[in-house]
């Protein structure tokens, strides 16, 4: 053998990608999208298709922040490449509009008298629920106009407070 020559070569483990659970957000408050990590690996977020382009901050991390988001569904492709392998993976990102509650204007009512709350509204909601403080009942704690009855003899404040659930199951 007159000449030879050798070829040295690395056979690399190919990356397996996690970019986590689906998400679902309130309002668009900033998101932290987290994938996994390998030694000496590459990391890279990008935004698929959504119904606008947020900011994507840390795009070429494991960690990414999300900003800027509208109702709708997101969908960003996390990579891991090492060496020339790579894996993706795909998250879904749901943003629902932020609920809005108002329990109405302040009222005045006498001992023993009910008084229906007219003025009081909610949007982008799934459920409403009603406490009070007060010596009365209050009637109708899930709904959207609540009645409260006063005893015979009460007096004093009443707190009446609305919670909305924000929407969870359609944008």
């Amino acid at each position: 053998v007159c000449d030879r020559d050798t070829v040295f070569f690395t056979v690399l483990p190919v990356p397996v990608a996690l970019a986590g659970q689906d998400m679902t957000n309130c309002g668009g408050s900033p998101v932290r999208l987290e994938g996994n990590k390998i030694q000496n690996g590459d990391e890279k977020w990008s935004l698929l298709s959504g119904p606008n382009t947020p900011v994507l901050s840390g795009a070429d991390s494991t960690v990414a922040l999300v900003t800027g988001v509208v109702p709708g569904n997101y969908h960003f492709t996390y990579m891991i490449s090492l060496g020339g392998c790579s894996d993706e993976d795909t998250l879904i990102l749901t943003v629902y509009p932020s609920p809005v509650a108002s329990a109405g204007g302040d009222a005045i009512i006498c001992s023993g008298n009910s008084y229906q709350i007219m003025d009081d509204r909610a949007e982008n909601y799934s459920s409403i629920e009603w406490t009070y403080k007060g010596p009365g009942n209050l009637t109708g704690l899930n709904t959207l106009h609540p009645i409260y009855t006063s005893g015979k003899n009460d007096t004093g404040k009443v707190i009446l407070v609305m919670k909305v659930v924000p929407l969870t199951t359609s944008i």
